[in-house]
Parts: structure tokens; C-alpha cells; sequence
């Protein structure tokens, strides 16, 4: 299915379908470049980071594999992972509202939610231990959606995933905004020094091994198995929230799950 080049005017409203799904779902809109280093700064004065300032590069490789929970979830509050050192999430393990965000890097409306919405989220809920994010591939818009899952990866492996994140979704914003922005293998390895991945050449031959394309095929089938057909599509504790629904969408639903947990409540 040829891909679609979005207006900016509709991207508030729209999801990147499947390639081989009917599209259905409505889309997520957010800026994070400031807010995560903002959030990786603070360090253990505000929140965890997933991956956390101090956890060993031995820890990095192997959360750099991760894919879901351990076991498959007997209800969708299962579906976040919540575990330590985890490359992919923002903020406290014990948060009391956790974000399961599946995404993908080829998609136009996720460079909406990321350098829109995002950092707002980061800067009001997780710094302040109220919400989690945690990331989920779901890269279903072919060949350089997965080549830059994988890139995203490698970039895990040392640590560095909200980085590299953060750096895609910008120069996307910038030199795709509203289209697929299909970054070459080239462009991902200059995006990475831009986010400070700190070794290149493995960076490079982790993509060209392929030595997550297992795990990111793994993701995408998890992601399908829940029902995802769309992106950006996120579990707010056990909220579905498909769409790019403006943030204070996002703050009203969060702000509802965080009554729910207080105490008394």
C-alpha cells in the first residue's frame, strides 16, 4: 500500500495504519529534545530514566533486547513492563499512571506526539514520579521502519534511546514535516552523533548485523496480537487511547488515572 503524505493540517486528528490494515485509528501529538535532557540531567534528584545514569553498559546490551512483558498479560494493565533498568521508559518504576506508547519512527504522527506533546508530559507528570512512559517498536511501515527500529536499538544498547529518539523525531519535524521522513542507514548514523551515541562503529554494525531485527519483528507481532493497527497508539494504565489528541486530551486522562490512585480513592 503506497504511502500517504500527510498536510500538517491533518495530523492532529490521524494515526499511520498498518500497511496492511484498513485505517481506522485517529492519531497522538509532542517536543521532548529539551524536556529529555532536561529529564536525563535530573537524574536521581527527579526521576529514574529507564535505564537509569548509573546502570552498567552490561545492562544497557541487554535491555536493549527487550520487547514485553515476560510472560503474555492476562488483562492490559499487564501490558507495561515496569522493571528496572529498562532503556525504553521514562520515570519511577512505581509511578502511579504508566504510558505504554507504540510507535514508529517512519510515522508522521508520532513526529507530531513526540515533538509536540511529549515533553510537555515529561515536564508536568514525570519528573514529578506520576507517570511512565514506556516505548513499544511497531514498525509497520515497511523496510525503513524497521531499519530505523533497529536503529533505535542500537542506540539502547549504549544507553542512549530518549536521545536518539528525541534527535529522529526533530530532524524528521524539520525535514519531513508531515511526510514518512524514510531516513537511509547513513542519515540514522548521522542523527546518532547527533544524540551523542557515543560509539559509531558499533552503533553501524549493529544495524548492518542485524542484530535486533529479530526483536523488533518480536515487538511488532506483540503489538498486532494486542490489536494495534495503527500509530501512535498508547495504554494509559488500561486506557486505549488511539489518535492525535491534543495534550490537554492526554493531561484529562492522565490527571483522571491519577484521582483513581489516591489514596481514599
Amino acid at each position: 500500500m503506497p504511502k500517504q503524505e500527510i498536510s500538517p493540517e491533518e495530523l492532529h486528528d490521524d494515526t499511520t495504519p498498518a500497511e496492511d490494515a484498513e485505517p481506522k485509528k485517529k492519531s497522538l501529538a509532542g517536543p521532548i529534545a529539551l524536556a529529555v535532557a532536561g529529564a536525563i540531567v535530573v537524574g536521581a534528584g527527579g526521576y529514574a530514566l529507564g535505564h537509569n545514569q548509573a546502570a552498567t553498559a552490561a545492562r544497557a546490551e541487554q535491555g536493549a533486547h527487550i520487547v514485553g512483558p515476560s510472560a503474555w498479560p492476562d488483562n492490559i494493565a499487564k501490558v507495561h513492563r515496569r522493571v528496572e533498568h529498562d532503556p525504553f521508559a521514562l520515570g519511577e518504576v512505581d509511578a502511579p499512571v504508566v504510558m505504554g506508547m507504540f510507535s514508529d519512527f517512519d510515522c508522521p504522527f508520532c513526529v507530531k506526539f513526540a515533538t509536540e506533546t511529549e515533553g510537555q508530559l515529561i515536564d508536568e507528570y514525570v519528573r514529578d514520579g506520576k507517570l511512565r512512559i514506556e516505548w513499544n517498536d511497531f514498525a509497520i511501515n515497511g523496510p525503513t521502519s524497521v531499519l530505523a527500529a533497529e536503529a533505535g536499538r542500537a542506540a539502547a544498547a549504549q544507553g542512549a534511546f530518549w536521545e536518539f529518539q528525541s534527535a529522529l523525531y526533530e530532524r524528521a519535524n524539520t525535514d519531513a514535516p508531515g511526510k514518512h521522513p524514510e531516513f537511509t542507514l547513513d542519515q540514522l548514523i548521522d542523527i546518532a552523533r547527533d544524540a551523542g551515541v557515543s560509539d559509531i562503529d558499533a552503533f553501524r554494525a549493529d544495524i548492518e548485523s542485524g542484530r535486533f531485527g529479530a526483536d523488533v519483528m518480536l515487538a511488532n507481532g506483540y503489538a498486532a496480537a494486542l490489536g494495534m493497527n495503527a500509530t501512535p497508539t498508547f495504554i494509559i494504565n488500561e486506557q486505549v487511547v488511539p489518535g492525535a489528541l491534543p495534550y490537554e486530551k492526554f493531561k484529562e486522562i492522565i490527571d483522571g488515572e491519577l484521582e483513581k490512585a489516591a489514596p481514599g480513592e
